[in-house]
């Protein structure tokens, strides 16, 4: 029994399809993620509370960091109205 060997050129266009084919396959997940993220930044639009609320819930992380000794960093809040009573 003898092995057979391809001849380099079919060799070579096997694998040209095969790169083309994951490339595309590669482009198709980008675009999936680009609809995705389309998605998500339109329902952020549409709830006009979603980005103080999610400023909210990040000062909150911060400050259970803080609480816990995970951050090592001075807080300063860019206004100090929910420390002292400016009006």
């Amino acid at each position: 029994m003898r092995a057979i060997v391809p001849a380099d050129v079919i060799v070579q266009s096997a694998n040209e399809l095969v790169r083309a084919q994951n490339e595309l396959k590669t482009k198709e997940v980008e675009v999936q993620t680009a609809k995705k993220e389309a998605e998500r930044i339109a329902a952020l639009n549409a709830n006009a509370g979603a980005i103080g609320y999610m400023n909210a819930m990040a000062n909150l992380k911060i400050a259970e960091g803080v609480a816990s000794g995970k951050v090592h960093t001075i807080v300063v809040p860019y206004d100090f109205k929910g420390i002292v009573n400016a009006k």
